[in-house]
């Protein structure tokens, strides 16, 4: 039995932390059981029940009772002052070392292991609850319409590594005309998300739409169902174009626009790279903003059972 000890990192993070352990735990035979869940977890019910995966920690009962996010945090707790720094070599060493505790970092953000073969499996257990699918579901029936997801992040962005990877709105709409050019006989149809208000008066005169009160889950669901995806660097986009097999192009300056060619589309593989083999300027290596150095410190301690696909 493999248990993910510690993740890190906001949601699609910890999505693509899940699948690479996910991999190892189908190839063993095994079942991955993950400490702390994400806080989306209420939004995926086949995620909560299938044979892959399991959240031991979590209940539905407790969920209810104190909330989502408080119950979140107290199991966190739980797992870093207790199971994480005293119980598991306990546990490992009784058990006869058939309980492998995993750590999320940084083994994850470095394989080249595909993913794409398991998108059936994933598009299953990433299947929205239908009291959120359903919304989103009906902007996708129209027929004979290009649609192309546009993720335009911002909040976070204007300030992580210095704002490289933020770009105002009026680049996006740049990316846009662009992009129109490349299918000039085609209608096409544009999905805005973005974490800041959009600037209507930015994208006037194209035909786009947005979900209005739209969670990040549904987002990512609505994106992963576009024909082309356009995004600044973030996992965010990059999980949704793995799950929906959706061709992505990454804007990482603004230069690369005037070149731009649906060449420069690929569907994501995994954390690293893209199907045409276009790499991601990722660090090999992930640390959470959350972790205090104590904590990270005491959750690798040597007895911690640290797995790759080399030595599988």
């Amino acid at each position: 039995m493999y248990i993910l000890s510690e993740t890190n990192g906001q949601t699609c993070n910890k999505f693509f932390q899940y699948l690479y352990y996910l991999k190892l735990c189908i190839k063993k035979g095994s079942k991955l059981r993950i400490q702390v869940p994400d806080k989306t977890i209420e939004d995926y019910p086949n995620l909560i029940n299938n044979a892959y995966i399991s959240f031991p920690f979590y209940s539905s009962t407790i969920s209810n009772l104190l909330g989502i996010k408080r119950s979140l945090w107290l199991t966190r707790w739980f797992t870093i002052l207790f199971l994480n720094n005293y119980a598991r070599f306990l546990l490992h060493q009784l058990s006869f070392h058939r309980l492998c505790f995993l750590s999320g970092k940084p083994t994850w953000t470095g394989t080249d292991e595909i993913y794409s073969d398991m998108r059936p499996l994933l598009q299953h257990l990433f299947q929205l609850k239908e009291s959120l699918k359903g919304s989103v579901d009906k902007y996708f029936n129209q027929r004979n319409v290009i649609i192309c997801g546009i993720h335009m992040r911002g909040g976070d962005y204007r300030k992580w590594l210095g704002g490289k990877y933020f770009f105002e709105q009026i680049v996006y709409r740049r990316v846009v005309d662009k992009f129109t050019t490349l299918l000039p006989q085609k209608r096409i149809k544009f999905l805005i998300c973005s974490n800041e208000p959009i600037q209507q008066e930015i994208f006037a005169g194209i035909e786009y739409f947005v979900i209005n009160n739209a969670t990040a889950s549904q987002d990512i669901y609505a994106l992963s169902r576009c024909d082309y995806l356009i995004g600044t660097l973030s996992s965010f986009n990059a999980w949704a174009s793995l799950l929906g097999g959706v061709p992505l192009f990454t804007l990482l300056k603004e230069e690369d626009i005037e070149s731009l060619t649906l060449n420069d589309f690929s569907p994501v593989v995994n954390y690293k790279k893209k199907e045409n083999g276009w790499s991601f300027p990722r660090s090999t290596t992930f640390y959470s903003k959350l972790s205090h150095p104590w904590l990270y410190r005491h959750s690798n301690k040597e007895y911690l059972i640290k797995l790759n696909y080399e030595k599988t």
